[in-house]
């Protein structure tokens, strides 16, 4: 059977400046880059499912408003990642702002094409607009199923109202929600990180829903090996013995919220115990915002950006540090949690992703409240004189959130839509509560 993921976004050409290469790449045209950047999640997925099983073919379709043609390119695993011409497209609701997502009719010609051999389609990513146009075209195709992965908090189309109560906005998420709700009758199985908003996608999805995050790996995901190392880093970094590190992680965007987080430790003016880790990046605009923001602790020495890194070196940041911070407002993960996780480290989280329910099931972690900044000082605080938040047990935490489970669970889900007698799952699916 073949299973066919398909992106709803472009390759990620911003972050070839801080790569070395793509991982592939084709001529240029009209000066722009053809490449594929990186696997994100349907190719670390194959990765796993193919490494259980050779029962599958494996492809990525992503719209890319840079190539010229449809192009393909087939890595060593057996994965097929292909490109598709593509053209930005304003999607409108009222007067809300645009959405702006690539439209790809190469893509849409490819998947009606009649074919005779049983297929998966995997979209990654809830509330694309996209995907109206992809399950029409899918629509009556014999041996065609869908699964469709959500990957982070899951928005239905009613709840952009938050954003405007302008009539005409509120006429155009009412009609955007009914026409959720028929697009998404032929949808076979919904995939969600979390229950987060399970009862507002229950109101436009009445099929089987399954809990399916990110992973990582903990075999490489691992504590320091020793104390020794430990202080090595550290004092690379440059931070003075006795110092209490918080780390956080992520992309610098509003969403993750660490702006309020370094506000927070800003007005631990009295605490020279504690260092802030910031690694990550973002546009320039908001990473100088940020450095601005934490200019007070940049110069009491209580501050630390750098750069993201991947693989050994954002391990050892892992390693250096006595607690990692998850700040964001919403989240289907985040990875980076399960990597501190699986590196020993205790968590501090706002209430949102799989990783924080995995922590709340088993007693572990500490909460920062979502949306009441003005207490995440004393939360920290309490910390620093209190102790460590309590540490997930890392055996639990890999039978949860490691690849391996994760492909398990997934390689579950595909043999029930490949097996014609409509076996149902055994594995627990998600109800609302």
């Amino acid at each position: 059977m073949r299973i066919v993921n398909i992106l709803p976004h472009g390759p990620f050409y911003e972050l070839l400046s801080e790569r070395k290469a793509p991982l592939h790449e084709w001529p240029s045209q009209n000066g722009q880059r053809v490449a594929i950047v990186n696997r994100e999640w349907p190719g670390q997925l194959g990765q796993w499912v193919l490494a259980r099983t050779n029962r599958y073919d494996w492809e990525v379709w992503q719209p890319d408003t840079h190539a010229p043609e449809a192009l393909a390119h087939v890595f060593d695993d057996g994965i097929i990642h292909r490109l598709f011409p593509a053209r930005d497209h304003a999607f409108r609701r009222g007067f809300l702002r645009p959405s702006r997502d690539p439209f790809s009719s190469a893509l849409l010609d490819e998947l009606g094409r009649p074919r005779d051999e049983p297929r998966v389609i995997v979209l990654h990513g809830f509330g694309c607009l996209f995907w109206h146009d992809v399950l029409r075209r899918l629509r009556g195709r014999p041996n065609v199923a869908t699964v469709l992965m959500s990957h982070g908090l899951s928005v239905t189309p009613i709840q952009y109202l938050r954003a405007s109560r302008h009539p005409a906005s509120f006429l155009a998420c009412a009609i955007e929600q009914i026409r959720t709700r028929r697009s998404y009758r032929s949808v076979d199985v919904l995939s969600m990180p979390s229950a987060e908003n399970l009862a507002a996608v229950r109101a436009i999805y009445a099929g089987r829903i399954e809990r399916v995050a990110m992973g990582c790996d903990f075999a490489y995901w691992r504590p320091a090996p020793d104390l020794t190392t430990r202080a090595a880093l550290r004092a690379r970094l440059g931070i003075p013995d006795g110092r209490r590190v918080f780390v956080t992680v992520s992309h610098f965007r509003p969403v993750k919220q660490l702006d309020h987080l370094i506000r927070a430790f800003t007005r631990l003016s009295d605490r020279p115990d504690v260092t802030l880790l910031v690694v990550g990046r973002g546009d320039d605009a908001y990473d100088r915002y940020l450095r601005a923001l934490a200019e007070p602790l940049l110069a009491r020495g209580q501050a630390i950006f750098r750069p993201y890194v991947q693989g050994d070196p954002l391990r050892e940041l892992y390693w250096a540090a006595d607690v990692f911070v998850s700040a964001s407002a919403t989240e289907g993960g985040p990875v980076t949690t399960m990597e501190a996780m699986g590196c020993g480290l205790p968590v501090l989280t706002t209430p949102v992703g799989r990783a924080y329910e995995v922590m709340r099931q088993h007693g572990a972690g500490r909460v920062l409240p979502a949306a009441a900044h003005d207490r995440w000082p004393s939360v920290i605080r309490s910390i620093l004189d209190g102790g460590l938040p309590p540490i997930l047990d890392r055996e639990v935490a890999r039978a949860e959130l490691d690849w391996r489970s994760v492909a398990a669970h997934f390689t579950g889900i595909l043999d029930d839509l490949s097996d014609p007698r409509g076996v149902p799952s055994t594995r627990p699916r998600l109800a609302a509560s």
